[in-house]
């Protein structure tokens, strides 16, 4: 992503409480209604960790999170402002030992140049790592990232248990989401926003926040 974004902190933000409280949740792959999975092929997760959350409406915010870079002065649209309560939920495992590095974790990877249209990997059509803390020190699990179109239209993928997620091209494509998109990312305590749309949906990249942007964390 070449354009200049980053996370700002929506504070004071409470949905639910978080799986411990709550007793957990079963393990899934989707939110409801699911979507169709694309199937998996070598190199990939081998499914889809994402599934269509219906149609959302957008509201300007603006704060900061107290991070380097964030920009305080951006009206920031929440993909989460009309979106149902958050509920934990762990995403389709993508630890796949021989086919990605890392010990077969692909944290911290830029997954589209294997899943873009140039990859060898089934499309996706945005995908990444999450933390709960900014070094990218400590995996975040059950997180929800969401992407809202400017149509209204959303979709949300949660994280494993090694804090990665992704869309496949089809759930988005099903969904009819599509870029210039809005994003963000939540658990039950904390809700972290874009202050910018983002042009791809290459999160890890180097561009991204594989570099000066740091990494997606919430909170």
């Amino acid at each position: 992503m070449k354009s200049r974004f980053s996370f700002v902190f929506v504070g004071g933000i409470s949905l639910i409480a978080l799986a411990g409280a709550c007793g957990g949740a079963a393990a899934t792959d989707v939110t409801t209604p699911p979507a169709t999975d694309d199937g998996g092929s070598s190199g990939t997760s081998g499914g889809m960790s994402s599934g269509t959350s219906g149609t959302s409406g957008t509201s300007g915010t603006s704060g900061s999170s107290g991070d380097g870079g964030v920009d305080t002065d951006a009206a920031t649209t929440s993909p989460f402002a009309s979106a149902p309560a958050y509920t934990p939920t762990t995403g389709r495992n993508t630890l796949q030992p021989g086919d990605h590095p890392n010990g077969g974790n692909p944290s911290k990877i830029a997954c589209l140049d294997c899943h873009g249209t140039a990859g060898p990997g089934p499309l996706f059509f945005a995908a990444g790592s999450v933390f709960k803390d900014a070094a990218g020190t400590m995996p975040a699990a059950q997180v929800e990232v969401r992407l809202l179109a400017d149509s209204g239209k959303a979709v949300s993928a949660f994280t494993d248990s090694l804090g990665n997620f992704f869309v496949t091209a089809r759930t988005a494509s099903t969904a009819g989401v599509a870029f210039p998109i809005h994003a963000g990312a939540r658990n039950g305590t904390a809700t972290q926003v874009m202050s910018a749309g983002p042009a791809n949906g290459n999160c890890n990249n180097t561009m991204c926040h594989g570099g000066s942007q740091g990494w997606i964390h919430v909170p």
